[in-house]
């Protein structure tokens, strides 16, 4: 991997490149971070005909065709997730997301902006389907990405039944972290294998040989894959990836929603509903159909748009109180579109994809080629 100031890239199991940003302050740096990213990385791969592809699962490629990355930390992962979920190597080497990370004020807004985008999250993740080809073949749902992780690992990923309790408190997730399984820890740059462990062993029984350390915790923290976690952020995590535009109306979605006290209200009403069996049911609906779903909150589309309006109000509210010369909301215009057309991009793919047919293959490529 690579680091530069507060940004890191880094080459995930299957190949995948990320692009960690760094901490800004609008989505108009953003959008100049990821340009100059992907200048640089253009400078390198275009002369070694390299193609860069941003979608939610490999379109062309098997699990068996995709090497693993040559990195111990990958190699302990490998061996512990035999066994714990069929999806679990397909979501190492075969997926992609785009994740964005905000702040928060304290712990009690910490635990109420973690509680909303755990409710909020399945939705938007169907605005941003994009696996609905894996190997050349049409899957049978429009986030296969989504179906994969919810198939991973039930210790550690998926939708959080607790945090969705309007008295959750931020030490709930720290109880729930402690008695995750483990990985491992670093020890004179060294990854030690930890997997016979959960956090809470780890910390009380020192038989081990080793002194837990915060570095340890931080490292821990990161091996959670929930829909929506919590470190020294927030990290949303549900959306395939995709091209530039999608990719930064993620960040600007979630803007909206998150960073203005009314917008977050709004939103947490929209899908007060929703409880733990009703959001799992419409997150595996809204990756497998797409935005047609009906759901205790009502449509999904419905949902969305009503979202989507709660954003930009979200976007105008902020431009006012931080005196913000851009207008935010122009970066939701991707996913007015396709609210307005009532279906992701997943799912009319579906109608014109032909199975193992060259010209369609390339045609997806080059939709979501970024380089």
């Amino acid at each position: 991997g690579l680091r530069r100031g507060n940004a890191s890239i880094t080459i995930e199991p299957g190949g995948q490149f990320e692009l960690s940003g760094a901490p800004l302050a609008s989505i108009e740096q953003t959008r100049i971070e990821l340009a100059g990213h992907f200048d640089e990385l253009a400078t390198i791969s275009k002369p070694l005909g390299i193609r860069w592809i941003a979608t939610g699962t490999h379109p062309t490629a098997t699990l068996g065709d995709i090497p693993w990355m040559p990195k111990s930390r990958y190699a302990i992962m490998r061996e512990y997730f035999v066994g714990r979920g069929a999806g679990s190597h397909h979501m190492m080497k075969r997926t992609c997301t785009v994740q964005a990370n905000f702040d928060y004020e304290n712990p009690e807004d910490g635990a109420r902006k973690l509680r909303v985008a755990m409710k909020v999250g399945p939705f938007l993740s169907a605005l941003f389907a994009r696996s609905s080809i894996s190997a050349g073949r049409k899957n049978k749902s429009i986030s296969e990405r989504s179906l994969i992780w919810l198939d991973t690992d039930p210790d550690r990923t998926g939708i959080l039944g607790f945090v969705l309790d309007k008295d959750f408190r931020l030490e709930e997730y720290i109880e729930y972290a402690l008695d995750v399984p483990m990985f491992l820890i670093i020890r004179d740059g060294e990854n030690i294998d930890m997997t016979g462990w959960t956090f809470r062993d780890y910390f009380e029984n020192r038989s081990h040989g080793f002194v837990p350390t915060v570095d340890d915790w931080e490292i821990h923290l990161s091996t959670l894959f929930p829909e929506v976690r919590i470190k020294k952020f927030i990290e949303v995590r549900g959306a395939d990836a995709g091209p530039i535009p999608m990719m930064l109306a993620l960040p600007a979605v979630w803007k909206g929603i998150l960073y203005d006290g009314t917008a977050l209200l709004a939103a947490e009403d929209v899908v007060r509903k929703l409880d733990h069996s009703g959001l799992r049911s419409a997150f595996k609906d809204l990756a497998r159909k797409g935005l047609g779903v009906k759901t205790r909150a009502g449509t999904a589309i419905d949902v969305i748009r009503e979202l989507l309006s709660i954003s930009a109000e979200g976007l105008k509210s902020q431009r006012v109180e931080f005196d913000v010369s851009e207008d935010e909301t122009a970066y939701l215009d991707p996913l007015r579109e396709i609210a307005s057309a009532g279906e992701s991009r997943a799912q009319s793919v579906l109608r014109e994809f032909v199975n193992d047919d060259a010209s369609s293959i390339e045609r997806y490529l080059a939709e979501n080629e970024i380089l």
